[in-house]
């Protein structure tokens, strides 16, 4: 079983104001701004367009200061009260708005009560970068990157939301399949500085492992 994405929509040009975002019944719903041109900038919150509004809380952020200038890498979550369809904002503090972008992505299969499990955050200057995240199993892995490496790499062992073949990675998400450390890494890039924010979900159900067709013990 484990997550299932629902839908996603990106700010077209500024994190200001995004495409409409709807809400269905049972999801929880996940942010990726990127927020930049500023010392430390921050995003002061998203207001939902849905009325009556959702509240959204901040999972965790980090500051690279060396990415065009200093840009902010935050990840925030909301499970709906309400259902319905409508624009999202988010409020820029410290940044510039023509720098700065929102990823929004809906998904069904996460828990809807303290649905946030462990967090974490990197920083550095490499090619490859990746992050260690402490998880559990039957826990939804999201990460989200921001580089200035003139390529950017891809993706290890996650997928990503917009676009699965793209070299510049957006926001990626797994289902753990043990408890214990799930490192988020990243191939095929070119050196460059780099700040990340990764975050566990939890399932309402343990997912599900096929094992590949024709596959068979030996030595029992």
């Amino acid at each position: 079983m484990g997550a299932t994405l629902v839908s996603y929509v990106q700010a077209a040009s500024a994190i200001t104001a995004s495409p409409n975002i709807t809400y269905v019944t049972g999801c929880i719903a996940i942010a990726r701004l990127t927020i930049g041109g500023g010392t430390n900038p921050t995003a002061g919150g998203i207001v939902d367009g849905v009325n009556p509004y959702n509240v959204w809380f901040l999972a965790d952020r980090t500051f690279a200061s060396s990415v065009y200038g200093g840009t902010g890498i935050e990840i925030w979550y909301c499970v709906p009260g309400n259902i319905g369809t409508g624009p999202l904002y988010a409020v820029v503090g410290g940044g510039s708005v023509s720098y700065s972008s929102a990823v929004y992505a809906v998904f069904s299969g996460v828990a809807p009560t303290t649905p946030l499990d462990t967090h974490t955050t990197g920083i550095g200057f490499i090619s490859n970068p990746s992050i260690a995240l402490a998880v559990n199993f039957a826990d939804m892995v999201v990460a989200a990157y921001i580089t200035n490496a003139s390529t950017p790499g891809s993706w290890s062992n996650m997928t990503d939301i917009l676009d699965p073949g793209s070299t510049y990675p957006s926001l990626g998400y797994a289902d753990t399949s043990s408890a214990g450390t799930f490192t988020e890494t990243m191939s095929g890039g070119s050196g460059g500085s780099y700040g990340g924010v990764v975050a566990s979900f939890k399932l309402l159900s343990l997912p599900v492992f096929n094992p590949q067709v024709g596959a068979f013990l030996v030595g029992i």
